[in-house]
């Protein structure tokens, strides 16, 4: 594997991994009325079952990162687009964390 596609494979898995966090701490602030799901989509799978919630935010975004990396390297708007995304996670990842902090 080359070093491109290392730095490529370790931004994915940066997503991933804020992603997954995302999806516990939104579960944790639901469970326990701290915060509220402004997607609808992803509203709905929390009220029917916490699992479909879970299930889907995992495995949607990783199938769509999984094909991100696939055509990262082929269409370099991509690495912009996930550098949008990867700070728009850090940001929602922070806000949880002070959420969480100041309860």
């Amino acid at each position: 594997m080359s070093i491109q596609k290392i730095k490529y494979f370790l931004l994915i898995l940066s997503l991933y991994l804020l992603n997954f966090i995302d999806a516990i701490f939104t579960y944790i602030g639901i469970k326990y009325s701290f915060i509220y799901e402004a997607n609808p989509i992803m509203r709905f799978l929390i009220v029917k079952n916490p699992l479909y919630f879970l299930i889907f935010k995992v495995f949607f975004v990783m199938m769509c990162l999984s094909l991100i990396f696939i055509y990262i390297s082929k269409y370099k708007y991509l690495i912009i687009a996930v550098n949008i995304i990867l700070l728009q996670y850090s940001l929602v990842v922070i806000k949880h964390i002070l959420i969480f902090q100041n309860l």
